[in-house]
């Protein structure tokens, strides 16, 4: 069973098979206090990563607990 965080992840990231703890953390990110850095060889969608949220992302919220309603209007901003 998929917790809020990796359904989110696969939402956002729709797009990228894979890296399922680079997604997770970057999502903490987004809606958290945390940090990551990412480093890697060429072609590991490091900047896939960063398209993906830059496009998506106007403003960024920091949401301890999301509830189902601010998890369906994230949702709906993808659409």
């Amino acid at each position: 069973m998929k917790n809020k965080i990796q359904e989110i992840s696969d939402e956002i990231f729709s797009s990228i098979c894979g890296f399922d703890e680079v997604k997770e953390s970057i999502v903490l990110q987004l809606f958290g206090d945390l940090n990551i850095l990412l480093i890697g060889d060429y072609g590991i969608t490091k900047s896939k990563f960063l398209e993906i949220i830059n496009g998506n992302f106007k403003e960024i919220k920091c949401i301890e607990n999301i509830t189902d309603e601010e998890k369906k209007i994230i949702e709906e901003s993808f659409k």
